[in-house]
């Protein structure tokens, strides 16, 4: 069986309840049974950031589709829910309070009894760290707009 380990950083603000949709891909983590999946792209296969950009839209299309992405929430909303009650210290991208970045985003975290119990460090290449810090300036601006009753767009 070969194991793909691929992270993606997302802000979300907890007190607005406003998804900020700046997902980013951080390729410089992805591998595909240990190796970098660079290794494996074929000349045909579409760029990074054409993958990156499905990603982030494949949402829209199951939506499209089926009318709904519930049963895709649910399933990872159950997971985290056995990771909490049953101490499973399940790895699971899920927001929480990032302290160096005084803002709350979606990264790798340990899930065990009482919620988030560690935030595993991705090693992010310099591009990667940019776009994070992009992210996180998005999540304020969103927050301010909000506070101040503007329209997010």
């Amino acid at each position: 069986m070969v194991t793909l380990n691929w992270f993606v950083f997302s802000p979300v603000s907890p007190t607005t309840s406003v998804k900020i949709c700046s997902l980013q891909a951080a390729w410089s983590t992805a591998t595909v049974g240990g190796s970098p999946i660079q290794n494996f792209l074929s000349p045909t296969c579409p760029s990074l950031s054409d993958l990156a950009n499905s990603a982030k839209t494949k949402a829209y299309s199951i939506i499209a589709a089926k009318g709904a992405t519930a049963y895709g929430i649910a399933s990872i909303v159950s997971s985290i829910c056995e990771s909490i009650l049953f101490n499973q210290q399940h790895v699971r991208p899920v927001s929480h309070w990032i302290e160096n970045l005084e803002t709350y985003v979606s990264l790798p975290a340990v899930i065990g009894h009482g919620g988030v119990q560690k935030t595993i460090e991705v090693p992010l290449d310099d591009t990667e760290k940019e776009l994070l810090r992009k992210s996180v300036e998005e999540i304020r601006n969103t927050i301010r707009m909000v506070e101040d009753g503007e329209r997010c767009q």
